[in-house]
């Protein structure tokens, strides 16, 4: 089992970044559009929830979630997104996309069956994670038709595609009900840009095709810390079958990243370009740039959540999160200004029968979300909205004494840019969370 977690993790690497591309224009602007991938739990739970923790499923946005976790726990992550782009002048535009989302392993470094078969109980415990998931895409393709007395109609192709990823290492330690986390991010990822600009009614004109690439990467510090507060602990000390109810309280802190920056431009003049046909012959070279060095910076992101769990039966979720972008640092080609973006997200789940042994449906776990947030990019002093809403099931199955969660999610929500723009989306989200509990198991026989 522990075999097939580390292939599967090796093999879906590449997988991650071969991702079809959104359609998205105000992509075009600062580092694209933030992405907020992460387990599928948390995903139906209003997107966020940094108190989020459970024995057998390990939060990738709280490190500290892992000291809590009792079985190893490897989550994978698929959307398909259909979205309707409606612009200011009245056309609209459909678009799909969609792939795997993230991948993740959680390990505690303590097995509970060792904790049975040595009689021993510890107030203390630890594990570490892995995850690979996007932080930011940029992806746009269109045409742009203009004219001028001076020059007639022209023509230029924009069309971009790329973004950052998130590779993160994850260590939790729990003393007692108090947890405490530390996680080191590395971002990467690079920006492509391509313009094609075509005078239309001048025969054989020198034409310009401009291509920019940008390629970042770097390294990022997060602290964070889940307590769990057990309401009913008189009960459990005289009745020890009874189940907690607990509130827990999450705090997360990701610090600033400084990013090293290398660009590359190609600026060139062309001629001979006929459509739909790859004639284009460079005539000169306009400008050029090879891995030239400039700093940026991503911003500081605070997240503070609460969590109600009664016995395992029902709960809800509150989560509220700002990220200070208004002292983050683009590269000097990317457009755009920025401002600081806020975060909250409400989530509420139950579950009719938590046993093992009822009918499948009953013992399925059912979420429901809602999240809205204000965009860090400010483009002629207009700021985007989000909001969403979603609902899924987590079906349980087990084999061999392993567990499997599949979830299933269908989420609608819109990005409001007016009046230029307004996206409308529904979003499919599907889950695999498996757990096992053989990581650590101490041999009783040589």
């Amino acid at each position: 089992m522990k075999l097939v977690y580390v292939v599967v993790f090796t093999i879906t690497l590449s997988t991650l970044f071969a991702q079809n591309v959104e359609f998205s224009p105000l992509s075009r602007f600062g580092i694209g559009d933030l992405s907020r991938s992460t387990n599928s739990i948390i995903n139906q739970l209003g997107k966020q929830s940094s108190a989020f923790a459970s024995e057998d499923v390990f939060n990738m946005d709280n490190p500290a979630s892992l000291g809590f976790l009792k079985l190893t726990d490897a989550e994978l992550g698929f959307d398909a997104k259909y979205k309707v782009i409606s612009f200011e002048k009245g056309n609209s535009l459909k678009d799909w996309s969609g792939n795997l989302n993230h991948i993740g392993i959680g390990v505690p470094f303590r097995n509970t069956i060792n904790e049975v078969l040595d009689r021993k109980t510890y107030n203390y415990a630890m594990g570490m994670s892995l995850v690979l998931k996007p932080y930011s895409k940029l992806g746009y393709n269109f045409q742009l038709k203009d004219s001028s007395i001076e020059f007639g109609n022209k023509i230029r192709n924009v069309n971009a595609r790329g973004g950052l990823s998130q590779l993160s290492l994850g260590y939790g330690f729990r003393k007692k009900n108090l947890a405490l986390g530390l996680g080191l991010d590395y971002i990467f990822g690079s920006f492509k840009y391509d313009q094609y600009l075509y005078f239309d009614d001048i025969a054989y004109a020198d034409n310009s095709l401009l291509k920019d690439n940008i390629n970042s990467n770097g390294f990022g510090f997060g602290i964070s810390t889940i307590y769990k507060q057990v309401l009913n602990r008189k009960q459990i000390a005289i009745e020890k079958t009874i189940k907690e109810k607990r509130i827990q309280y999450g705090l997360v802190v990701n610090l600033p990243i400084n990013m090293n920056t290398k660009y590359n431009a190609l600026h060139t003049s062309t001629s001979l370009f006929e459509a739909n046909a790859n004639n284009l012959y460079v005539i000169d070279t306009v400008k050029y740039v090879e891995n030239q060095k400039e700093s940026t910076k991503l911003p500081l992101k605070v997240n503070a959540g609460i969590l109600y769990d009664h016995q395992g039966k029902y709960g809800i979720s509150l989560n509220y999160g700002i990220e200070f972008w208004e002292d983050a640092k683009l590269h000097s080609i990317q457009k755009g200004s920025l401002k600081n973006a806020m975060n909250i997200g409400i989530g509420y789940w139950v579950r009719p029968d938590r046993t093992i042994y009822g009918n499948l449906f009953q013992r399925s776990q059912y979420r429901f979300g809602a999240n809205y947030g204000t965009d860090y990019r400010n483009i002629n002093s207009i700021t985007a909205s989000t909001f969403s809403i979603s609902a899924g099931m987590g079906i349980p199955f087990t084999f061999q004494r392993q567990n499997t969660l599949i979830n299933f999610c269908l989420e609608y929500g819109q990005l409001d840019f007016s009046p230029v723009l307004n996206e409308k989306y529904i979003k499919l989200n599907l889950g695999f969370t498996i757990n096992d509990n053989e990581w650590f198991l101490k041999r009783r026989y040589d």
